[in-house]
């Protein structure tokens, strides 16, 4: 009976040693057209995840092993690599095609881990305001996290900050730029009483433009359900109120609430949510509230 128990013991543990690396240890995607890193979460009855880092470019590696270790399979995608030509993605942040992303979404759908119904969408700042663009263009994607999301589309990020007042769009459809919200000049930042910081740039550029309506992310496209979580105290952009208006939008033209906003009085622009994952190492504080609402949208998502 001894033998018998030890086992089964060790063939638990080797269960659980191979799921857990499965679910850690990225496979890098060849021969494709995109460039990402996949995380296989293993259970197929759940819908597959395509992280969005935000302007620092790569991948967010860190989230998709997260989502990885709790069951969710993953493909963390660059759209981006600052600074960094790949052959696949620009090194700079401006007119990226939205018909990018088609060839990712179609390969993690034809995965044997992830449903083959729908993709799930979780941006971070830049990438939330890509996850809100793409949905709003696409009812293949069946849920969108945006973390500090944006409610408007911004002028893009060139190679040479300094040239960023005369940016074209961060995002493109059919060769042409989305309408978009480009930047003020210092002294149009001075003129409005604000310092020479990214958020009051932000704050200034809103406020400047005069047709706001047509940078306006069209979130009354979506259908699907939208989670957006924000800091109370985000120094990149007013990310708090970015998020209420998307929800307000959003749940104004629909017969149910669709759209829901948390604000975590003090989180930062980025939740506490990039910090390198370790198995061993739990959230904490803000960022593990944020996570934990992460988790029950997604499982009332896949539930559905």
């Amino acid at each position: 009976m001894r033998y018998v128990l030890t086992i089964l013991l060790a063939s638990l543990t080797m269960m659980t040693f191979s799921a857990f690396a499965k679910t850690t240890l990225a496979e890098k995607v060849i021969n494709t057209s995109f460039d990402a890193d996949y995380y296989p979460g293993g259970d197929s009855t759940k819908y597959g995840i395509i992280i969005l880092n935000g302007s620092g470019g790569t991948k967010w590696t860190s989230m998709a092993q997260r989502l990885a270790h709790h069951g969710h399979s993953v493909l963390a995608v660059s759209y981006f690599n600052r600074g960094i030509d790949n052959g696949i993605v620009p090194d700079s942040l401006e007119m990226i095609p939205l018909e990018y992303f088609d060839a990712p979404k179609v390969w993690l759908k034809t995965q044997k881990e992830t449903r083959n119904d729908g993709v799930i969408l979780i941006g971070l700042s830049k990438g939330a305001e890509l996850a809100l663009v793409l949905s709003a263009h696409d009812n293949d994607y069946s849920g969108v996290i945006g973390l500090s999301p944006s409610t408007v589309v911004w002028a893009g990020i060139p190679k040479k900050m300094s040239t960023i007042m005369n940016a074209p769009s961060s995002w493109s459809l059919n060769g042409k730029g989305l309408p978009f919200v480009p930047y003020v000049t210092m002294s149009n930042l001075l003129k409005a009483g604000l310092k020479d910081k990214t958020s009051d740039r932000h704050i200034a550029s809103i406020a400047a433009m005069h047709d706001i309506e047509k940078a306006l992310i069209q979130v009354e496209n979506i259908d699907s359900p939208m989670l957006m979580l924000s800091g109370g105290r985000d120094d990149m952009w007013p990310a708090n109120e970015m998020a209420a208006n998307l929800c307000e939008r959003a749940n104004a033209t629909k017969k149910k609430v669709i759209c829901a906003h948390h604000n975590y009085e003090n989180a930062s622009h980025v939740l506490g949510l990039t910090d390198s994952f370790n198995k061993d190492i739990s959230l904490s504080g803000d960022a593990k509230l944020a996570f934990n609402e992460m988790l029950n949208f997604l499982n009332n998502v896949n539930s559905d």
